[in-house]
């Protein structure tokens, strides 16, 4: 991924901060999921990796009495700041977190964020040097296999290159091997959620209104052209006879503790 998709995601996501809130809905679902993983303990210091909004603070405080809330967006963490002035915040690219957190903590969590990270490895194994000695940490992110229906839909217009390729399970378990987290138990595990929308323009409005729409397939530079959109919603209409489009996302959850 080059240094200007990156850019552009940041933007993306700080354009439409106002209405992430409102159209999470996956992302809500996803962060409830992983909230069950996380042993109810008394932690001292948390970490929230690209954080968005923050609508999961009040659940972090619960189990932290510390709570420092990292995204990249500027606009994201004004939201933040807004509604939380007690919660420490940092601007910072959760790719490098060692230009960016000095402190250690002994939870570290991410949700639905770290499917946009360009490199696996090094952020796993900056893990290390964030952490205390007795520690967690609790990720939750789509990995490939979400939004199958959706890039079948694409395909079968002749329109391949609009969803971009996730993570599998395969590269994330590399990741974590090659990131050589010695000290921590790791379990990986990962459950499909099925959402039932009215038809496929709401899924991507869905997608759109949270930010999540950079294609950062560089060799595809197609655009969404309203051309493109009349025959994937005519050729979704006459494939789905109920008149509903079902999307799958499957979320990998990652949970570590340090040994």
């Amino acid at each position: 991924m080059s240094s200007t998709s990156v850019n552009q995601i940041i933007d993306n996501f700080s354009s439409k901060a106002e209405f992430y809130d409102q159209y999470s809905r996956i992302q809500k679902l996803s962060g409830q999921m992983l909230l069950e993983r996380i042993p109810a303990l008394s932690y001292m210091r948390v970490l929230d990796l690209g954080c968005g909004t923050g609508f999961f603070i009040p659940e972090l405080q619960e189990l932290a009495q510390h709570v420092t809330c990292l995204d990249a967006s500027e606009k994201m963490i004004s939201f933040v700041k807004q509604r939380y002035p007690t919660v420490e915040t940092v601007v910072g690219d959760f790719d490098n977190l060692d230009s960016c957190i000095s402190t250690n903590y002994d939870l570290i969590v991410s949700n639905y964020s770290l499917q946009w990270s360009q490199n696996l490895t090094r952020l796993f194994a900056s893990l290390k040097r964030c952490s205390t000695r007795k520690s967690m940490f609790a990720f939750a992110f789509p990995i490939s296999g979400s939004l199958s229906e959706l890039k079948n839909a694409f395909v079968e217009i002749g329109e391949p290159g609009f969803i971009n390729e996730f993570y599998s399970e395969e590269q994330v378990k590399k990741a974590l091997d090659e990131a050589q987290l010695t000290n921590y138990s790791v379990s990986v595990t990962t459950e499909t959620v099925r959402l039932v929308y009215p038809g496929v323009l709401d899924v991507l409005h869905s997608i759109s209104k949270v930010g999540a729409y950079t294609n950062t397939n560089e060799k595809y530079e197609h655009k969404l052209s309203k051309t493109i959109l009349k025959n994937l919603i005519n050729h979704t209409r006459a494939e789905n006879n109920a008149n509903v489009f079902n999307i799958s996302w499957k979320i990998c959850f990652i949970i570590g503790t340090r040994v």
